[in-house]
């Protein structure tokens, strides 16, 4: 909100509603872009090749999930001793 002096809640409250009524038009006009984008990309057809490796590739990303997060396997894994501890007793 802008920082600038108010002198009554409502002036706050104008001012909150329309800081409101920007995010929410500037997240509507992200939204329809999203939205044509993905309609264009559908309408392109498929691809050949793997694409999401080429994109990892050029990204610099690991090649899966597990290789980019493997301290969740640990936790994943640790939850599932206590899950079976707790069935057991």
């Amino acid at each position: 909100m802008p920082t600038r002096n108010v002198r009554s809640t409502k002036q706050l409250d104008r001012a909150g509603s329309r800081t409101l009524d920007r995010a929410e038009q500037q997240c509507e006009v992200k939204l329809t872009v999203l939205r044509s984008a993905i309609d264009e990309g559908d309408s392109s057809g498929v691809a050949p090749g793997d694409v999401l490796a080429c994109v990892r590739k050029s990204l610099k990303l690991p090649k899966t999930r597990r290789d980019r997060c493997p301290t969740r396997l640990v936790v994943i894994s640790r939850y599932l001793v206590l899950v079976q501890r707790r069935n057991v007793d």
